[in-house]
């Protein structure tokens, strides 16, 4: 029997493909794992789209384990990992940037600008903006968002934003539906 959360999010995405737009994601945290593997298992497996997935919440390797074994091909995925920490350069991997935190916005944006100018993704999953609220004020994480979207726009990717629907995104997500091209709340 097929979850009722995952078809649902499955017709959805299915109406969007036809628009390579950026979208808000909004979750409560019970349907956060459900809701991100069915999207990134759609994108890599069924559309056999090629993806940039920004990790601020797990680390690339549980995070790309966790995924493969919700069905999702993580080989299509290149992630940038906000959360591992990588002092002298211990963790190295082909398909993942480290950056030191979810605070250093700067080298965030840099990992994303290098990844999106090689030309070779499709769409760019931000996983989460509730995340950039713990290590940012709410003002500097309107003005990174806002950045992500446009540096999605200029790359001409299509884009998945997740937020969780809690209390700290609240007053994120508003000024950041402004400049997606839907909201979807589940």
């Amino acid at each position: 029997m097929t979850d009722p959360i995952k078809s649902k999010v499955l017709k959805k995405i299915e109406s969007l493909k036809k628009k390579n737009g950026i979208y808000l994601f909004i979750s409560s945290a019970g349907y956060y794992n459900i809701i991100n593997s069915t999207i990134l298992s759609y994108y890599t497996k069924t559309e056999k789209k090629a993806g940039i997935y920004v990790t601020l919440n797990k680390g690339f390797k549980p995070m790309s384990a966790s995924l493969n074994e919700e069905g999702v091909d993580v080989s299509r995925l290149y992630f940038i990992d906000g959360i591992t920490r990588t002092e002298n350069s211990e963790i190295k991997d082909k398909n993942c940037t480290f950056i030191s935190s979810p605070h250093a916005l700067t080298e965030l944006s840099l990992a994303i600008t290098t990844a999106t100018n090689t030309g070779k993704f499709d769409f760019l999953f931000f996983d989460s903006i509730n995340t950039l609220l713990i290590y940012n004020d709410l003002k500097t994480t309107q003005k990174f968002a806002h950045y992500v979207i446009t540096k999605m726009r200029e790359a001409n990717l299509g884009g998945i934003i997740f937020s969780l629907d809690e209390e700290s995104g609240k007053n994120v997500i508003p000024a950041i539906t402004q400049f997606c091209d839907d909201c979807i709340k589940f």
